[in-house]
C-alpha cells in the first residue's frame, strides 16, 4: 500500500533513472541482497539451536509432528469447499513458542522490511521516503517493533504475539545486531552497486540527499501525531468524540485547500 504514494515528482529530471531489470546495478544488487538474507537466516538458525540444545529441538519436533498429524485429521472433517472449518482448523492449531522460531520471525520480519528500505529509490525521480509518509513510517515502525520484541521491552506484547524469551543478554545482542546487519547490510550494498555501476544515478541521489535539512522530518512528526491521535480516539470507543474528531479534521482539512488554491491564485 505505501508504495502506492510513491508518486512522481512535478519536475522531471535531466537525469533518467536505471531504465533495465538486466542492468548490473540492479542484478547484481538483487543477487547480493539475496546472498545477504540467506546469510543471515543461517545464522540465526545456528544460533538458535545450538542455544537451545539438542533435548530441546527434539521435543519441539516432536510437538509439531504430533499437531501436524491431529491438523490432518481435523481437516479430513472438512469438506474441500468448508472454507469456514479449514479457517477455523488453521485458528485452533496448537502452536509451541520456541527460540528457533522467535529468532527466525525477528529475522524473517527484518528481511522483508529491507527490501522496501533498500530498494525504494526515492529522489530526484519520484517522491522520497521522508515524503512518503505511510511508507516512512510503516518501515520504522515495524523496524522499532523488532527492537522491542528482540529485547522484550514489553513482556505482554511478546506473550501475546508468542514469541519464547531469549536465554541471555549476549545472544539479545546477536540477534539485535544481526537484525541491522540484514537491513544495513542490503541498503549499503545496494548502493554500492549504483555507485560502481551507475555513478551518474548515484551521483544524482547523493545530491538531493545533501538538501535534507532537520525540517524535511516535520511533516513526517506530524503525520506521526495525527496517527497517535486517531488511536487514541479510537481507544476510547465515545462515538461522540469520534463524531467530533472527524468534524474538527474534516474542517482544517478544508481550511487548509482553502488556503493552497488562494496561494496558488496569488501566483
Amino acid at each position: 500500500v505505501s508504495f502506492s504514494y510513491a508518486s512522481p515528482l512535478d519536475h522531471m529530471h535531466p537525469l533518467r533513472p536505471l531504465r533495465s531489470l538486466f542492468h548490473p546495478a540492479i542484478i547484481i544488487s538483487t543477487l547480493g541482497q539475496a546472498l545477504i538474507h540467506i546469510a543471515c537466516m543461517t545464522l540465526a538458525v545456528k544460533w538458535a539451536t545450538e542455544a537451545m540444545g539438542p533435548e530441546a529441538l527434539k521435543e519441539v519436533t516432536e510437538f509439531f509432528r504430533k499437531a501436524k498429524a491431529n491438523e490432518i485429521a481435523r481437516d479430513a472433517h472438512c469438506g474441500e469447499d468448508d472454507f469456514m472449518c479449514q479457517m477455523q482448523s488453521y485458528w485452533t492449531a496448537p502452536f509451541l513458542p520456541n527460540l528457533l522460531n522467535t529468532v527466525v520471525f525477528l529475522v524473517e520480519t527484518s528481511q522483508m522490511i529491507s527490501v522496501f528500505f533498500a530498494n525504494y529509490k526515492g529522489r530526484p525521480w519520484m517522491k522520497g521516503m521522508l515524503e512518503n509518509h505511510p511508507l516512512f513510517l510503516s518501515v520504522f515502525a515495524c523496524i522499532g517493533g523488532v527492537i522491542v520484541a528482540a529485547w522484550e521491552f514489553v513482556p505482554q506484547l511478546n506473550e501475546m504475539i508468542q514469541l519464547a524469551p531469549f536465554p541471555d543478554d549476549y545472544f539479545r545482542y546477536k540477534v539485535v545486531v544481526l537484525v541491522a546487519s540484514t537491513i544495513l547490510g542490503t541498503f549499503l550494498w545496494d548502493r554500492f552497486c549504483v555507485f560502481m555501476f551507475a555513478p551518474k544515478v548515484f551521483k544524482a541521489s547523493m545530491e538531493e540527499f545533501e538538501k535534507t535539512s532537520i525540517k524535511d522530518f516535520l511533516p513526517i512528526l506530524y503525520t506521526l501525531l495525527k496517527v497517535i491521535g486517531v488511536l487514541a480516539v479510537l481507544s476510547t470507543g465515545n462515538l461522540l468524540l469520534m463524531g467530533g474528531a472527524f468534524w474538527a479534521y474534516r474542517s482544517y482539512a478544508a481550511q487548509q485547500k482553502e488556503k493552497e488554491l488562494k496561494e496558488q491564485g496569488a501566483f
